[in-house]
């Protein structure tokens, strides 16, 4: 493990970026509207049309504990813009998970936002290669007031929501204390995947 400068061993962080859409029609004039090629991106996997009017919330929760249950993976919280996501919300408390709301304001998002910027540079933060992600990064920039920063789009036609959501649960990974036990598990079980997947970046 590298260490930081006190000696402790330095956190690394997986990014599993995935894209939903409500339905094919929203797909294409998308596609359209952004010169980006939604069609393709879907066949590849990395969104997934949920063929509802807007993007199916069960459908995400769905996906997410599926992927989390696929690579051995515990969900340990959930974090949320509260922006109409009160269904989800009321679904995993329901099934007794632990769920936070993440604000969209400066003073929420400055620490996180700093962040994860400093964790990118420093290259803790790794991800599987996704085009739609990689999209989103490239039309987000950032605001300043107050001295504090948050995202924003570069034009408003364009989506930054994947980027929003890595902010989200970055807030939360770096927030929640973890004992030193399941750092030292959490850790090994990082370095065993990464070791095992050369797809990383």
């Amino acid at each position: 493990n590298d260490l930081d400068v006190d000696g402790e061993p330095i956190t690394k962080y997986i990014l599993i970026p995935h894209s939903f859409i409500p339905n094919r029609q929203k797909l294409l004039e998308r596609e359209m509207r952004d010169k980006a090629p939604y069609q393709s991106w879907e066949q590849q996997g990395f969104i997934t049309v949920t063929d509802t009017e807007i993007v199916d919330q069960k459908t995400v929760l769905n996906w997410t504990m599926e992927k989390a249950k696929e690579l051995g993976l515990v969900i340990e919280n959930w974090a949320f813009d509260p922006w109409n996501s009160a269904m989800a919300m009321t679904y995993l408390q329901d099934l007794g998970e632990t769920v936070f709301e993440v604000y969209q304001s400066y003073s929420g998002l400055n620490d996180a936002t700093v962040g994860l910027r400093e964790e990118i540079y420093q290259q803790h933060i790794f991800y599987k290669k996704d085009p739609v992600f990689n999209f989103a990064m490239s039309n987000t920039v950032t605001r300043k007031s107050d001295g504090k920063i948050k995202i924003d789009k570069d034009a408003t036609k364009f989506k930054i929501d994947p980027v929003d959501a890595a902010i989200n649960g970055f807030k939360f990974a770096v927030l929640i204390e973890q004992n030193t036990k399941n750092r030292k598990s959490a850790d090994a079980a990082l370095d065993a995947w990464l070791n095992a997947s050369e797809d990383w970046f």
